[in-house]
């Protein structure tokens, strides 16, 4: 039987690290340290795509950015609206 994804049959169920080989692959990692030699991508498509990264997901996604330029203009619509009422009320304090 077979299904989109090929052949069931011949699929190799993935099975979780012993202990043991766990402990191993940690230590190869201390000692060859591989995230000092990553360099990132190399190709000007590769860098394009990358430094779109944070514009999908977190604070530099559109609707963030969006949510932040609106909240900007509340906040300085309220800072008018104080400033308009401070000034109006300013003039009954001092009579």
């Amino acid at each position: 039987m077979t299904n989109k994804l090929g052949n069931s049959k011949n699929k190799r169920k993935r099975r979780a690290w012993p202990d043991k080989r766990r402990r191993q692959q940690s230590e190869i990692n201390r000692k060859t340290r591989p995230w000092e030699k990553s360099t990132g991508p190399k190709t000007d498509r590769g860098k394009a795509e990358v430094s779109q990264n944070a514009l999908k997901h977190g604070w530099r996604s559109q609707e963030i950015t969006y949510l932040r330029a609106v909240l900007k203009r509340q906040r300085d619509f309220v800072k008018l609206l104080l400033a308009t009422e401070n000034a109006r009320t300013e003039p009954e304090k001092r009579g």
